[in-house]
């Protein structure tokens, strides 16, 4: 009779057109470890035949894509059956409901695993908009409370949760001192390695291709729903770069196609002209390319709790890619880094006037040799493969 496995599941939302390529390249990390971990989602009716395409391209023995209507009750049925015919069942619920698993955990017991990764702290940023429209204190301090509550409940239902750094663990350890759930330190949402890397022929083709030769392209990449994402904050120093370094400069917009018209609102607001900026969605295969072809990425983040939780992905796939950065130092670790080896320039305040103009010119002007240096120090120490090695750890003991 041929011995029981555990089982490794990643259940996600249902839908194909959002981080999958964060998933599939988790996936591929964990396959690369010996860690057969099934990618799985319900797609109800509507986005089953909206994502056709998708559906056909991702569809595999390893990448279970399911048409159901009713999603939650079909899901629990097949773990159900797959729990009853594996040694243990180890389920990745990613944006998912944990309280319907609820039952499933009560009948097996240990046999059923679950796990999750926080990509930021819901609470730290409800904090940060409820202060941001000058709340009463005294309702901000009531809603978090609530909050927190209603965190410590759910985060309970799981057996493990990866966090991103060191800084989140201490907080939720802080913030559930009775939680016996454990936490592990582990970033999820970086780059494969290789999917990103610095090339100067594919710097050439793209510069060619979208006539950039004779400018300096200055990028963001990213929301602009959200206040933190700090566009206005991005379009100022563009324009003091514009000013006082670089006339030819412009600024790359990489925004998805329905956050157009907000980026727009902020265009006219600090009175960007047509030949100043470029506003585009690209393919994330064309990324990369993109980024070849610019000459520094800007991340700008409030100093504020919610920003310390997490390691910007963004700032990542920059580094990949070669392309040096302009950033806060409220990303401790990674601005650390940055600093110790002149990738980037890290500011401490938002001050205009303070704006450090010698440091961003010689960081622009950084030579290819120095942008293959970074690029090959962040695949090898910032890509998922290097930044996973907790995670496939972890679950391998699960065994």
């Amino acid at each position: 009779m041929q011995q029981r496995k555990t089982k490794y599941f990643y259940y996600f939302r249902g839908t194909l057109n959002s981080h999958i390529h964060f998933f599939k390249a988790l996936q591929d990390v964990c396959f690369e470890n010996k860690l057969p971990i099934i990618l799985i989602t319900f797609l109800p009716p509507s986005k089953y035949m909206n994502q056709k395409k998708l559906v056909k391209r991702y569809r595999s023995k390893s990448f279970k894509i399911f048409l159901s209507p009713f999603s939650t009750f079909i899901s629990l049925l097949y773990f159900f059956i797959a729990t009853i015919f594996s040694k243990k069942t180890v389920i990745h619920l990613k944006k998912r409901n944990p309280k319907s698993f609820q039952l499933l955990k009560k009948f097996f017991n240990e046999k059923l695993i679950l796990i999750t990764d926080l990509e930021g702290d819901e609470i730290s940023e409800k904090e940060y908009l409820l202060q941001n429209k000058k709340v009463n204190e005294d309702i901000v301090n009531a809603e978090i409370q609530s909050l927190i509550k209603k965190e410590r409940i759910i985060l309970a239902k799981y057996d493990i949760i990866f966090v991103q750094n060191e800084y989140f663990k201490r907080l939720l350890d802080k913030r559930h001192p009775q939680l016996k759930t454990i936490i592990k330190v582990s970033h999820l949402m970086s780059f494969q390695k290789g999917s990103f890397c610095f090339n100067e022929k594919i710097r050439n083709d793209f510069r060619l291709k979208l006539n950039w030769e004779k400018n300096h392209i200055i990028t963001y990449i990213g929301n602009v729903f959200y206040p933190w994402q700090n566009i206005s904050k991005t379009m100022k120093i563009y324009k003091i770069i514009k000013d006082h370094l670089y006339s030819d400069a412009k600024l790359l917009l990489l925004i998805r196609k329905a956050d157009h018209s907000i980026a727009r609102g902020f265009i006219r607001k600090h009175g960007l002209k047509d030949d100043d900026y470029i506003l585009n969605e690209v393919n994330h295969e064309e990324i990369n390319g993109y980024l070849n072809a610019s000459d520094i990425g800007v991340v700008l983040r409030d100093f504020h709790v919610m920003n310390k939780v997490v390691t910007s992905g963004k700032i990542l796939d920059y580094l990949g890619s070669g392309l040096p950065v302009i950033t806060t130092s409220v990303f401790e670790k990674i601005a650390s880094l940055l600093k110790e080896r002149n990738y980037g320039v890290i500011l401490d305040n938002f001050d205009i006037n303070e704006i450090p103009l010698n440091q961003i010119r010689k960081i622009i002007n950084l030579d290819f040799k120095t942008r293959e240096e970074i690029s090959v120090w962040a695949n090898n120490n910032l890509s998922l493969n290097a930044s996973s090695v907790e995670y496939v750890a972890t679950l391998k003991k699960l065994r």
